[in-house]
């Protein structure tokens, strides 16, 4: 008999992330159960959602095993990995329930930004360390292939001090947290964090703006807070070159140095953008890959509990 070697998933949470975007986008892959559903290395064996009328509806319409609590699989399921796509303020008590009571589990995919403060998500850290359970948080911009070209770039041309500017919608917590992590991933650990009051008006959706210093670069952060708008843009510029991460990151593109062909007297970023291919509009496809890489004990680019710590830590710092 064949060894059935699929790794064995329970989804936790099934609203928008989980599966709601594919409902007007039917062509990408953006949610948890289309990346399942197009990867063979993965099976999904159960959701949990508290909402009734919602698990209802899509477990007769996807033909789902659902249940309502967590606590209702133990002993009838018995999943390898769990995704949990619910809201922030759950993630520690639903952590903690299997950690003590599904000892099945040994890696966990955790929503961003994993707790809602630094203390909370520091305890999940702790606490999946010390169950040797492995613990990545969704930063799904850290799986792209093209963000990984752009690190080596990085690393290969810009040597000298690198200024940047970040442009996000939304608030500080839920938007700002991807590309800080992002940056953290390209330019290392934050060494100073600065406010700039630019917006009178501050509320739980409101995103700050601020300066984020590190050892080779300073990188100012705008909030746009307009609103029903939706934009994410990264700028970097150094003597040897300039890189643009436009469109929320779908489009990514270098430019080198060369010589001001009108004038001729200064350098200047090159008018002939090299464009870095990368594949944000399949983005939960890209992470479950990696997860798959890591359970084969491959290189994998996924964010650890530990890295998004880091994260949270800047984003406690603003608050």
């Amino acid at each position: 008999m064949k060894k059935d070697n699929k790794i064995k998933t329970i989804l936790i949470g099934f609203g928008r992330i989980a599966y709601g975007y594919n409902i007007y986008n039917k062509k990408n892959i953006l949610t948890h159960y289309k990346a399942l559903k197009n990867n063979k290395r993965f099976s999904l064996i159960g959701v949990i959602e508290n909402d009734n009328m919602r698990r209802e509806k899509y477990s007769k319409k996807l033909k789902l095993k659902t249940f309502k609590k967590l606590s209702e699989i133990k002993g009838k399921l018995f999943p390898k990995f769990a995704i949990i796509s619910s809201n922030t303020n759950s993630h520690l008590n639903l952590i903690k329930d299997i950690l003590q009571y599904h000892p099945s589990i040994k890696i966990i995919l955790c929503e961003k930004p994993m707790g809602s403060n630094f203390l909370k998500a520091k305890k999940i850290v702790d606490d999946c360390k010390k169950k040797k359970v492995k613990l990545f948080v969704n930063y799904m911009r850290i799986s792209d292939p093209g963000v990984n070209k752009v690190k080596r770039i990085i690393k290969k041309k810009f040597h000298s001090q690198i200024k940047g500017t970040v442009f996000y919608d939304g608030s500080t917590l839920n938007q700002a947290s991807h590309l800080i992590n992002l940056i953290q991933l390209w330019l290392g650990k934050v060494l100073n964090i600065k406010k700039i009051l630019i917006d009178k008006k501050e509320n739980k959706n409101y995103g700050k703006s601020f300066l984020l210093k590190f050892k080779n670069a300073n990188i100012i952060f705008i909030g746009l807070n307009i609103k029903n708008f939706t934009y994410a843009s990264i700028e970097l510029i150094s003597a040897r070159g300039r890189l643009l991460y436009e469109e929320r990151g779908e489009k990514i593109s270098f430019q080198k140095i060369e010589k001001d062909k009108i004038f001729g007297e200064d350098l200047m970023p090159s008018k002939k953008k090299i464009n870095i291919k990368n594949d944000l509009i399949n983005y939960q496809k890209n992470v479950l890959k990696q997860i798959s890489f890591n359970d084969n004990n491959q290189k994998y680019n996924l964010c650890s509990g530990v890295k998004a710590l880091e994260t949270l830590k800047v984003i406690d710092k603003l608050k």
